[in-house]
């Protein structure tokens, strides 16, 4: 006995489909790594992320002038009104063991030690130290 509609993975809520068209006006080429965030950004809306974890994280990978940091500024732009809501780490400043605390933020006790971002794109992955290409992935 069938009750209801069946579950249709294809099927997207109006604010995904909105979100979807906005980066698709702004980003031409880039059909993966824009399903990668509508699809995060539905599982956003329909309220299926871990309290107090990130949303998701992607890992756009190619060379240099491909998209990759202008599909994250288009995404902030959309959800933020600012293309700029986006802290950029370059990872060739992080080339010693030693710099992490600049990337982890401040000790607790210290002026910004509380303070959260939302979007984060790491510049340069490929100057990153290792200890620190780790972290990134927990």
């Amino acid at each position: 006995m069938q009750r209801g509609r069946p579950l249709d993975p294809s099927r997207r809520s109006i604010e995904s489909q909105e979100f979807d068209a906005a980066l698709r006006r702004i980003i031409v080429g880039q059909e993966e790594g824009i399903r990668a965030l509508v699809d995060l950004y539905q599982v956003f809306c329909a309220g299926m992320c871990p309290q107090g974890r990130p949303v998701g994280n992607l890992l756009f990978l190619g060379p240099t002038g491909s998209g990759k940091t202008r599909i994250v500024e288009a995404a902030a732009e959309i959800l933020f009104g600012d293309p700029r809501a986006v802290i950029r780490v370059d990872c060739a400043e992080f080339q010693h063991s030693h710099e992490i605390a600049k990337l982890i933020g401040s000790p607790p006790g210290y002026l910004g030690h509380r303070e959260t971002h939302t979007l984060i794109t790491q510049e340069a992955l490929a100057q990153y130290h290792t200890e620190k290409l780790k972290l990134s992935f927990l």
